[in-house]
């Protein structure tokens, strides 16, 4: 078998069951241009994983190396289960060592530093992301149906978030005032001007906006962090904190009871 019968089988898969289906056919095609699709499954041994493995490594961090890898695994066992394959290099394969523990989170003075060098179409996300803790995909594809002003909750779905639990969130006075400046003339909360659609992606703009305002090693999934770092350090009880944030685990929000330096 090559490579490209594995990952089509894969993607295959993925379209039906996960929603960031996406994300796979992006890294698909990041594993073909380093092994080379037509390349023979057998010819992809430990050894060259682990060459990936450090040329990916030079340019991204541990956590990003280790989802490519726990990609190649799946393509690998879906390859065996559909008996295309007998064995997986992957066995032999270690995954990266990640520091989860190190929380980057945003301190007042950056806030007010990130608000001065947003770009104005960022900054209504960005508050959405500061007052509710959503991730990315949720605020992106927020439509305004899940959205009640009156009695001023959002309402994300099960499907829509990792601990698939329908959430509510209170909507803050500050978000209130957001949400009622935006024009509604689509079904989604935050639309590009340009195309009347979604913001396919934000990335680079929040990126720059940190640079210029001198916010180093931070990203948007940050604002995440901060948004629970600010509710423990509230004193706000940890179970209420991990439905907020829709943790799976308690463990997680755990993770948020890092001493942190006082507010000035």
């Amino acid at each position: 078998a090559k490579l490209r019968d594995l990952t089509k089988v894969f993607l295959a898969y993925s379209k039906t069951n996960k929603k960031d289906y996406k994300l796979d056919e992006a890294k698909v095609k990041v594993i073909h241009s380093y092994f080379g699709e037509k390349t023979l499954v057998s010819k992809i041994t430990p050894k060259r994983i682990e060459d990936f493995k450090s040329f990916m490594s030079e340019k991204y961090s541990n956590a990003y190396v280790n989802r490519y890898l726990a990609c190649i695994k799946t393509i690998f066992n879906i390859g065996i289960k559909n008996e295309l394959i007998k064995t997986t290099p992957m066995k032999a394969v270690k995954m990266m060592k990640e520091d989860n523990h190190k929380i980057r989170y945003l301190t007042a003075d950056e806030e007010t530093r990130l608000f001065q060098e947003l770009p104005e179409h960022l900054k209504p996300i960005v508050i959405c992301a500061l007052q509710t803790g959503l991730r990315k995909s949720n605020i992106l594809q927020l439509r305004w149906e899940l959205v009640d002003l009156e009695f001023r909750f959002i309402e994300v779905l099960a499907q829509q978030n990792k601990g698939h639990k329908i959430i509510k969130i209170p909507i803050s006075d500050k978000l209130l005032e957001t949400l009622e400046s935006l024009p509604k003339n689509s079904e989604y909360v935050f639309t590009n001007p340009d195309t009347g659609k979604p913001y396919r992606d934000i990335s680079e703009g929040f990126k720059n906006a940190c640079d210029r305002a001198n916010i180093e090693n931070f990203r948007f999934h940050d604002l995440r962090h901060t948004v629970a770092t600010r509710l423990v350090e509230k004193g706000i009880d940890l179970r209420v904190v991990q439905e907020i944030m829709a943790h799976s685990t308690i463990v997680t929000t755990q993770r948020y009871m890092h001493p942190t330096p006082k507010r000035k």
